[in-house]
């Protein structure tokens, strides 16, 4: 499962896109799940939530082995949480 946070931007959605397309698994993390339905409708899993929750983010560890983060924001201790995914 590839996580893509971002996906409702243009980066974001694109990597998505050319994901699915390509037959991955893919998880988006939105806190806007309807403005993914597009996403949805090509495959992807949409996750309501918001990255700046750190208590949301644990999920990633076990259920994600690789992540695209295409977001402006990025908090201290971010990178970290991704890097042992």
């Amino acid at each position: 499962m590839i996580l893509v946070v971002g996906a409702s931007g243009r980066l974001g959605g694109t990597i998505a896109r050319h994901l699915l397309i390509q037959g991955a698994r893919v998880r988006v993390l939105t806190r806007t799940p309807a403005k993914l339905e597009n996403l949805k409708a090509l495959g992807a899993e949409v996750v309501g939530g918001d990255m700046r929750d750190p208590l949301q983010l644990t999920w990633m560890k076990e259920f994600i082995q690789t992540r695209y983060a295409s977001s402006a924001l990025q908090q201290p201790g971010m990178a970290e949480a991704g890097s042992e995914v």
